[in-house]
């Protein structure tokens, strides 16, 4: 399934990638998922193919920043002066989360 055929997101308007990529792998808080640097190529891959829709939610990684912080550094990095993404990204809000551990 090609990642940018976007499809309207309900009535919001926002036209997004057919598949949302969620970050809850990106962190090794819960005792697995994904190192740093795999992580960060996941996100790269799913950016080069056109994805435009990430939810960051905070109960992903026991309430840490991690995948939220990845998301900004590569977007800030795909973003730089003189470089165009050639699409919007849409972040889904995370939702509150009780991340007692």
């Amino acid at each position: 399934m090609p990642l940018d055929h976007y499809v309207t997101l309900g009535h919001s308007g926002l036209r997004v990638s057919p598949l949302c990529l969620g970050t809850m792998t990106f962190g090794k808080e819960w005792g697995w998922g994904s190192e740093p640097e795999e992580a960060k190529r996941i996100l790269d891959a799913y950016l080069d193919r056109g994805g435009n829709f990430l939810d960051t939610a905070n109960g992903y990684t026991k309430g840490h920043c991690y995948p939220r912080a990845l998301v900004g550094e590569r977007l800030t990095r795909a973003l730089g002066p003189g470089v165009e993404l050639g699409h919007s990204i849409v972040l889904a809000p995370p939702a509150p989360a009780d991340v007692a551990t």
